[in-house]
Formats: C-alpha cells, sequence, structure tokens
C-alpha cells in the first residue's frame, strides 16, 4: 500500500518564505509532493507553491491518523 508524502520547507532554505503562499493557496502546510529520480542527480520533488524543490530543502512526512511523521 503506498501512502501520500508531504513535505515542508526547511527554515533555512532561500524558498522557506514560501511556507505562507502554500497555505494561501490551500496546498496545506506539509504539503503534498510526488517523488522522481532524475538519474545520477537524485530526486525531484514535485509539489507546493514552488513546483519543484531540492530534497536539501526540505523535511518529509507521511500523515498517519492526524499524526505527521517524519521520514527525513
Amino acid at each position: 500500500m503506498s501512502q501520500q508524502i508531504y513535505a515542508k520547507i526547511k527554515e533555512d532554505s532561500e524558498w522557506y518564505e514560501q511556507k505562507q503562499d502554500c497555505i494561501d493557496a490551500g496546498m496545506g502546510w506539509p504539503f503534498p509532493v510526488h517523488i522522481y529520480p532524475t538519474g545520477a542527480r537524485g530526486y525531484r520533488v514535485e509539489g507546493g507553491i514552488g513546483g519543484c524543490y531540492r530534497l536539501l530543502d526540505l523535511d518529509l512526512f507521511i500523515v498517519e491518523n492526524g499524526k505527521e511523521l517524519q521520514i527525513s
């Protein structure tokens, strides 16, 4: 069974200012993301107001019974 993965932009990321934009746009906080392999360069994370993020800019979560469980 697959689970939806969610993300929060890390406070030390240059993109953290987008937090309120994600909330205001109804995407939520954390917001849902999808992760795609990009070959030798690693992974691309799509979602949120910015559309595409690097893994190093995000904390990843699953949500179970209304509780956030951080997975990265």
